[in-house]
């Protein structure tokens, strides 16, 4: 069980500025339609 909970914190996906602030957090699960409007919003 530690291993697989290892695993999906490694694919945590975070939305960082150009400053390098974290602006958002996505679980592993989390898919293109659920990034896209975070990250075209952070380009704006």
């Amino acid at each position: 069980m530690r291993n697989l909970l290892l695993t999906i914190w490694n694919f945590t996906k975070f939305l960082v500025d150009k400053e390098g602030n974290v602006v958002a957090r996505f679980e592993p699960t989390a898919t293109k339609e659920v990034l896209a409007p975070a990250i075209e919003a952070l380009l704006k």
